[in-house]
């Protein structure tokens, strides 16, 4: 076993002044209230990590274990999810088919998905994009990822609001 050590999660408890400007970008689908996260992640360290990193800039977070488990989550919940973000090889449904199946269905076909995997080669990029993935990250790698999230959310947000006024 080897200790991994999170220098983000050390330096904001270090230093929370360095991060008390810090606001997640608020939604337009639960009232204006914090963004909602779909996780997929099949590996309990990326799951934790990747929550994480989302946690700690405010947003609320459903982790779920695999493609076919976040899909039922997103088809059942209650609340809607603002976005997706999910690895690429899970067990059960990967996280191609997951995009594929967000965005044959009209009420998510807005929805942004980010996919985050250490498949990065042009190939990988090109299925993503092809399958409705918005956004393709390298894991861990905490500042691109916050970055996508950030601006796809922002996107969405100036989206709806222009829609407002139409």
């Amino acid at each position: 076993a080897t200790r991994v050590l999170d220098l983000f999660e050390l330096a904001q408890a270090a230093h929370p002044e360095w991060f008390a400007n810090a606001a997640p970008v608020e939604t337009t689908t639960n009232g204006g209230g914090t963004a909602r996260v779909l996780l997929a992640e099949d590996s309990g360290f990326f799951r934790n990590q990747v929550g994480n990193f989302l946690t700690s800039e405010g947003y609320e977070v459903i982790a779920c274990e695999d493609g076919l488990v976040a899909w039922n989550a997103l088809i059942s919940s209650e609340l809607p999810f603002d976005i997706v973000v999910t690895d690429i090889e899970m067990p059960n449904l990967s996280g191609y088919e997951l995009a594929r199946k967000i965005r044959q269905q009209p009420q998510f076909a807005a929805l942004p998905i980010i996919a985050v995997t250490s498949l990065a080669g042009e190939e990988d990029m090109k299925r993503g994009l092809e399958a409705g993935i918005d956004s393709y990250q390298v894991k861990l790698d905490r500042d691109e990822l916050m970055a996508a999230v950030n601006r796809l959310l922002a996107a969405r947000v100036s989206a709806a609001k222009a829609n407002k006024r139409a």
